[in-house]
């Protein structure tokens, strides 16, 4: 849960210092199409930014520790049973769950709606979009490449409504609303990302208002036209002329787009995306394990005589090596967890397998260890096994039983106990 909520906190500054830098730099003083593509990809980062793990800072000096012969005799029974899911992880997922749900089924109930309009409309099929005239009465809106408008649409607004929409479907916009719209819905609970939808309707509709003033027509027509269009009706998942903040888009009609220092704004988002790198992606690399000579021992007497060899003339043999062999081959693999790095776990995990009379390595058992984090971690290595050459006896393949302890310690001062070792850490700390 403490991940959980982690995440949660850094994905929200994340999107609160990338809106901050659209605010202040960015925001009706660049090009629309550099606007819309930052308020996406702001809220994409933020998603993402706090998942990534990026080995940059010197990690820790870690070694492995030799192994120590170990018997079955002195060893704990076994494992023990995982924990059920605590009541608070599951209601975390309902909450979760239920605030998608009440984003996401306005949405959906917004594209019924927009299905219901079809029914019963002139289609029109255009080159550029396809034209729906509906006889409810709605406001002019469109959804991709299909603009839907009132049939009684008075004949000296239709061009004007038209070159608006037609806009809406050159440059995409439903595209970008159905991202947006997902983004809320992942990130409900982020008032960042809400206030980023926002601005990015603002932004389409200024494009489109600027296509067409550019187009030749009258402001102060268009300007009564957005007025009268505001007592019509749309879906809001659409583009339109009616849901958008007409003192804001009044304002930008009348006002010369300067655009100036473009590129020295766009370069002011850079120390804000690697102030956020540092803080919250970059970690710790991990050191280069120093693997000494171990010793293992084998289990001389199997629980089931009658199916493993209490011994073999001719012993299993692991890439050509002996049981040494494979010790290392396991030790270059098994990584320290990074639950068990942070709580600054140490002791010894010991594991049993058989080497089957066709060489696979079976019948794994963890019969002591002193935390579930480490002896996944020893048998997620132990069936990455290859194929050994399995012993014999009198010519025969027989089963041979092992036992492999694996001592986890951490090098350090601040290690618990003092120094040690431990296999080595892949963990990254920050």
């Amino acid at each position: 849960m403490k991940e959980t909520l982690t995440y949660l906190f850094e994905s929200t500054v994340c999107s609160g210092v990338f809106f901050a830098v659209y605010a202040a730099l960015l925001d009706r003083r660049t090009p629309f199409r550099w606007c819309r593509f930052y308020l996406l990809a702001a809220v994409g980062l933020s998603l993402v930014i706090p998942l990534l793990r990026i080995p940059v800072w010197p990690g820790p000096a870690l070694t492995m520790a030799p192994c120590v012969p170990a018997g079955l005799a002195d060893v704990p029974a076994a494992v023990a049973e995982q924990t059920p899911t605590e009541w608070w992880a599951v209601a975390f997922r309902m909450i979760y769950g239920a605030g998608i749900l009440v984003v996401a089924i306005p949405a959906f109930r917004q594209l019924l709606t927009i299905r219901r309009i079809r029914r019963g409309a002139q289609i029109l099929r255009m080159d550029e979009y396809t034209l729906v005239r509906t006889p409810e009465r709605i406001g002019a809106c469109s959804f991709f490449r299909t603009i839907y408008i009132w049939q009684g649409t008075p004949d000296e607004e239709l061009p004007v409504i038209l070159l608006h929409e037609a806009s809406h479907v050159r440059h995409r916009h439903s595209v970008e609303r159905i991202v947006m719209e997902t983004m809320k819905a992942m990130l409900w609970w982020n008032p960042f990302v809400w206030l980023s939808a926002g601005r990015l309707n603002e932004v389409e509709e200024f494009e489109a208002d600027g296509d067409v003033l550019r187009s030749g027509c009258s402001v102060r027509f268009y300007m009564q036209l957005i007025l009268k269009q505001l007592l019509g009706y749309r879906p809001d998942i659409t583009n339109g002329l009616r849901n958008s903040r007409t003192k804001k888009r009044f304002i930008m009609m009348t006002t010369n787009d300067s655009h100036r220092y473009v590129l020295l704004r766009l370069a002011g988002v850079a120390p804000a995306l690697i102030g956020l790198l540092c803080a919250f992606s970059f970690t710790t690399r991990a050191a280069e394990p120093v693997v000494p000579e171990p010793e293992t021992s084998i289990v001389g007497a199997p629980e089931q005589p009658e199916e493993v060899s209490p011994e073999a003339e001719v012993m299993p043999k692991f890439q050509g090596g002996d049981l040494n062999a494979f010790h290392r081959w396991v030790q270059m693999r098994v990584r320290m967890p990074e639950a068990a790095l942070k709580r600054k776990l140490q002791g010894r995990v010991v594991a049993t397998f058989t080497i089957e009379q066709d060489g696979t390595l079976d019948d794994i058992q963890i019969v002591q260890t002193p935390d579930r984090s480490l002896s996944e971690e020893v048998i997620r290595v132990l069936k990455q096994s290859d194929k050994w050459t399995p012993g014999t006896q009198k010519g025969e393949a027989v089963r041979v039983k092992y036992a492999l302890p694996i001592d986890f310690r951490i090098c350090g001062a601040d290690a618990p106990g003092g120094q040690g070792s431990a296999p080595a850490a892949s963990a990254d700390e920050r």
